[in-house]
């Protein structure tokens, strides 16, 4: 047994002296990185220091920005190379969301990710709620393709996940695919929301990743394989996720609609687009937990 930290002097002075030495041969520098974070004990959080969580790390999403008359809807992605294939946008019609100015933009989005963003470097000020169905039917401009989409209703929506909208590319997401089939064969559901049906069933998903099983409508393919009829077979769902983003991330080869990253493959673009959005003021950088990590304080990280 030993202790660190002044408890022990001796030890604490090696350490001490250890670390300047590697920092004097420049071998260790200061820096800031996404870490999991004790919001109670304002610290970082390693493995040993759970009682739930072990494993989970930090995941880097993309947040899109929309332009909404003098605002911005904010949608996160993990595929940021998707944007060419958008068609419309995903909002939970029952769910609560937020009008924050975030630094000098006024975005909307979920409590949840207005809490989450001020500890990452973000000044945080809450306008007004809003209601999700408020927005339905409305149209906002796509990053990159600068093109107006609709925002539609969805199921899927989650406040604690993203910013709680999703930006929509049936044609490589299943949930996108479903959620969008579910739509145009429920008109119903479309005059619920005072959506133009005809319109809705017009919408037609964008082929921009190609792959060697799966085609250039890669999530079409699998939802018919796996025979998945609609957007609340969630076990389905996840499992046709993961098959196409693992094809498509690996296998596959941007489309001749992706303009100046046509031909490259997924694994590379991915990047250079998100780089490009980023220099654009189109999209921003954003961490979530990979899943959920309590520490042993028993505060939720």
């Amino acid at each position: 047994e030993f202790f660190t930290t002044k408890l022990n002097p001796h030890y604490d002075k090696f350490i001490t002296w250890q670390f300047l030495k590697l920092k004097e041969k420049g071998y260790v520098i200061k820096g800031k990185h996404p870490v999991v974070w004790d919001p109670k004990a304002n610290t970082a959080v390693g493995d040993h220091d759970r009682v739930e969580g072990e494993g989970e790390t930090p995941q880097e999403f993309t947040l899109l920005k929309y332009k909404f008359n003098d605002e911005f809807i904010i949608a996160a992605t993990l595929r940021p190379e998707t944007v060419y294939g958008q068609t419309n946008l995903w909002i939970g019609a029952e769910l609560d969301y937020v009008k924050a100015k975030v630094n000098d933009e006024i975005w909307i989005i979920s409590q949840d990710a207005a809490d989450k963003l001020v500890d990452q470097e973000k000044h945080i000020h809450i306008l007004e709620k809003i209601k999700g169905k408020d927005l339905i039917g409305k149209e906002a401009v796509a990053p990159m393709i600068e093109r107006k989409i609709p925002i539609l209703p969805s199921y899927f929506c989650d406040p604690k996940k993203g910013t709680g909208i999703v930006t929509s590319v049936p044609s490589d997401a299943p949930d996108d695919w479903m959620g969008l089939y579910d739509l145009q064969n429920n008109q119903k559901e479309c005059e619920k929301y005072g959506l133009d049906f005809e319109k809705i069933k017009s919408i037609k998903p964008i082929p921009i990743i190609e792959s060697s099983d799966l085609g250039d409508m890669a999530a079409v393919k699998i939802c018919t394989d796996l025979k998945i009829q609609n957007q609340k077979q969630r076990d389905l769902l996840e499992k046709a996720k993961k098959i196409v983003y693992k094809k498509g991330f690996y296998e596959g080869i941007m489309g001749k609609k992706c303009g100046e990253f046509a031909g490259l493959k997924v694994e590379i673009a991915k990047d250079k687009v998100k780089e490009k959005l980023i220099k654009q003021n189109e999209a921003e950088k954003y961490y979530e937990l990979t899943g959920k990590v309590v520490s042993r304080g028993l505060t939720e990280c």
